[in-house]
This record gives structure tokens, sequence and C-alpha cells, in this order.
């Protein structure tokens, strides 16, 4: 499992991985970092989450667990024990950790919002089903600001939304005033989004049904609903490609980074050999 990503100001995409089980999880607002941990022997048994500049320096070790969002000045890494737990948030430079969350809440899938003092994540409760929670980062608070079975954490740039998938698979818009779901305009059956544009005007789509090894991205404008073809994923990748995985997409959607998966080898068992 590697990772590729695009710098500010690059032209081609780089190597961002590390030691061959990089699980890509957050790219800095600037685009000038990803977030992941490290899952394979090199992580250890409980992982380590790396920091890593998208110009492809040597990465930087931020600690044990998931790396799960990073904060917009890109001073604190939020993580988690693979075990669950409370979430802690590190600093990417001189300071101590901080124990952020103080609730029994499982959390997958964070995003800081754009003003830095909140998170959304899709939550897990006991006794509850996954619904999606603000975190204040102050205070460590969370409260739940959908039902149950509504669930996303993939924040418009200017904070007041959020992409959500419903109970039947759908998706559509989540104000974050709690207000109800709303369908997206021009949406149509088969594609997913995955990204916004800088200025919040279109989103990011690809299909949802589509060759692992090379992911089409376009663009649609929710004004128009008018779809136009952005990039493919996987074309410029060569021997033993085998899959690739989620986008994710810095301010400046130029500036991006995404997982995907290389076969190097493959082992046969042949029987009754005489």
């Amino acid at each position: 499992m590697n990772i590729r990503g695009v710098s500010p100001g690059g032209a081609d995409e780089i190597e961002l991985g590390w030691f061959g089980w990089s699980e890509l999880q957050d790219i800095s607002r600037d685009g000038k970092k990803v977030v992941f941990e490290e899952e394979g022997e090199g992580g250890g048994p409980n992982y380590t989450v790396f920091l890593r500049d998208t110009d492809g320096s040597p990465p930087i070790r931020i600690g044990e667990g998931r790396g799960e969002a990073i904060s917009p000045d890109n001073k604190w890494v939020i993580t988690q024990s693979i075990q669950g737990g409370s979430l802690m948030m590190v600093p990417t430079g001189a300071g101590q950790p901080r124990q952020l969350t103080h609730d029994k809440v499982r959390y997958i899938g964070l995003r800081y919002l754009p003003d830095g003092k909140h998170i959304i994540a899709v939550g897990l409760e006991e006794g509850h089903g996954a619904r999606t929670y603000l975190i204040d980062v102050a205070s460590g608070d969370s409260k739940p600001i959908s039902p149950e079975g509504i669930t996303g954490a993939n924040p418009s740039p200017d904070g007041k939304v959020t992409i959500v998938t419903g109970p039947d698979g759908s998706f559509g818009f989540w104000p974050l005033d709690g207000t109800g779901m709303r369908p997206i305009p021009g949406l149509q059956p088969g594609f997913v989004p995955v990204g916004w544009t800088p200025d919040g005007s279109s989103l990011y789509l690809t299909e949802r049904n589509f060759d692992p090894r090379h992911r089409k991205i376009v663009r649609m404008n929710l004004a128009t609903g008018k779809m136009e073809p952005w990039k493919t994923l996987g074309d410029n990748i060569g021997l033993g490609l085998a899959a690739v995985g989620g986008i994710m997409f810095a301010k400046d959607a130029n500036n991006y980074a995404y997982l995907w998966v290389q076969t190097l080898s493959q082992a046969y068992l042949v029987r009754g050999l005489k």
C-alpha cells in the first residue's frame, strides 16, 4: 500500500509512502503535508503515525496508533490508539500531547473544520447507530449533529455543510446546524462525491463502479450539474498496480494525495506433480 501526491507548485506526482503498508489519512489545507500510519511490520504491532512533507522529504514520527487528521495551521495531528479510546492531540513541533475527547465514542473519518476550532467525525457510541458528531477542540466536548444512520465527514470549504451518506446509501448535504439532509443538486446515480473545489461551487466525483486500477475523477458544477473530466488516477503507475484508493484534496485542488495498492508478485501452489 503506497501513497502518491502532488505538492504546491509541483507538476508531477511523487511517492509519499514509507515502509510498504502506508495508510493515508489526511492532507494539510496548504497541501504541504500528509498524515499516514504505517500498518505493516515497519509500523510495529500498534502502528506508527507519520507526518511527511509532500515535497518528498523524509517523514517525521508522530507517535503510535492511527493518524486521523491534521489541523489547518499544521501544528497538531489527531491520533487514536488502534484499540480505540480517546482522541489525542499530538504537536508537530515542540510541546506535549494532550487528550482531546473524554467520552466513550469511537470516532472515525475525522476532519478539522476550516476555523480550526471544531472537528467533524463519524462516531459509534454504545446503544446507538453511527452518526455525525461535532467536537469542540478547546474543551473536547462533542455532540451528535445528525440522526443515526446519517454519516459523513467531508466538510465544505466554508464549513457550513458536510457530505453525508443516508441510511439507504444515498448521498446528500447535511448542514452543521442540523436543519436536515438536502439532496446534492445534479448528482447522477452511479457517482460518488469525493471532494470539493476550493470555492465550494463544484464537487469532485468518481464512478461507483470502476476499474480499480484506474479511477476517473470528474468535476461537477453544483449550479448547472455540468460534469467535465478532471483526472484519471493510476494512469502513470506502471508495474503491479492493483487498485487506486480514495483521494484527498488540499485547499488548492491541484494539490492532492491518494492511496494505491501494488502487487509485485504472486505465489502459486501446484498439486499432483509427478
